[in-house]
């Protein structure tokens, strides 16, 4: 369902749907208020945020139409294929208020045929506030009501695939053949607000993955080669830092500690190309990984790999998370990068 928005935010136009909860993670760091659009051939889930904390959520079908969705955001990304599509829309803070109303509460009245402004009057003349949607073709046009009569509306504008702010006359004029028309009181409210629980990002639990075996790494080539450790990183981390500049922006070894903070290359994601983002952002990580065990092997031969492979086995046995699916495969592919080496 298309709602009213300010501007585009950020498209992706194909994203494996295990890492919407990333995307949203990103939103919430962000305070972001708006929409996130998750796109299908045959449904749309639009997930409404007010400064990056989802309020509400609502399903669109090309067959069944609208569902508002009562659930929480722990299970907000259910049943979809395995690519989607996202749009993020910025918002204003009176759109978000419509928004959130309109999809946590039934209307109280609503018509799809031979619309009679007295009608729609004398309903609205019953709340004290409501908000009044057009739904058509999957767009979702919003207007405001306070005291019996409309304030403000939002009209699309199909040429330039946008929203347009009007007046309460202009909106009530404006001719939309087959939509439907609905009122929903301020009053109304049914579905609880999403759970606030927090969400888990699985991007941001693989980085931390990827930090602790890198810092491994390093701390490992220090102790086995006290006096040139520190330079040998410092070599590795220019060459990353020339062939990436954007993504390496920041990222730095502390002379006082020997450590890097790898942490940082998550901060700067929005640096880097919006399709190597999500799932395939880990192809900078894997690259930085092979070249760093590949360092360490032409360093210290089989011996110093063995010791890191022993290493990196009682770290596994140590995470909390071990038998986490994204956990196992991390160390499945470090087995892989191990014997590259």
């Amino acid at each position: 369902m298309l709602f009213p928005f300010d501007e585009r935010h950020l498209t992706i136009p194909a994203l494996h749907a295990s890492y919407l909860p990333s995307v949203l993670a990103d939103l919430e760091r962000e305070a972001f208020s708006g929409h996130m659009v998750v796109l299908t051939k045959e449904r749309s889930l639009t997930v409404t945020l007010s400064d990056g904390y989802p309020v509400s959520n609502c399903e669109w079908r090309v067959v069944e139409g609208l569902d508002r969705l009562p659930h929480g955001r722990g299970r907000l990304f259910l049943n979809l294929p395995d690519v989607v599509a996202v749009e993020i829309l910025e918002a204003d803070d009176a759109v978000v208020a419509m928004t959130r109303l309109f999809s946590r509460a039934q209307p109280s009245w609503r018509m799809t045929t031979d619309r009679n402004p007295d009608e729609l009057s004398a309903e609205l003349s019953r709340h004290s506030a409501a908000v009044v949607a057009r739904r058509y073709d999957g767009v979702c046009e919003l207007a405001f009501a306070d005291g019996g009569e409309l304030k403000l509306g939002y009209r699309f504008n199909g040429d330039t695939a946008s929203f347009e702010r009007v007046g309460p006359q202009t909106w009530l004029q404006t001719q939309v053949e087959s939509s439907i028309w609905e009122v929903v009181p301020v009053d109304l409210v049914t579905y609880p607000e999403p759970d606030g629980s927090g969400i888990y990002d699985p991007l941001g639990t693989i980085m931390e993955k990827y930090v602790m075996v890198l810092d491994l790494l390093g701390d490992m080539l220090r102790r086995l080669d006290p006096k040139g450790g520190d330079s040998v990183i410092a070599s590795l981390l220019e060459i990353f830092k020339q062939k990436y500049p954007p993504l390496y922006r920041g990222v730095y070894l502390n002379p006082e500690t020997g450590h890097v903070n790898w942490d940082w290359l998550m901060t700067n994601r929005d640096k880097v190309n919006i399709l190597y983002r999500y799932e395939k952002f880990l192809l900078y990580l894997d690259e930085l990984l092979l070249q760093y065990t590949q360092l360490f092997f032409d360093r210290f031969g089989v011996d110093g790999i063995a010791r890191l492979r022993e290493a990196i086995t009682e770290l596994k046995a140590a995470s909390p998370d071990k038998d986490d699916p994204l956990t196992r495969r991390f160390f499945r592919k470090l087995d892989q990068v191990l014997k590259k080496s």
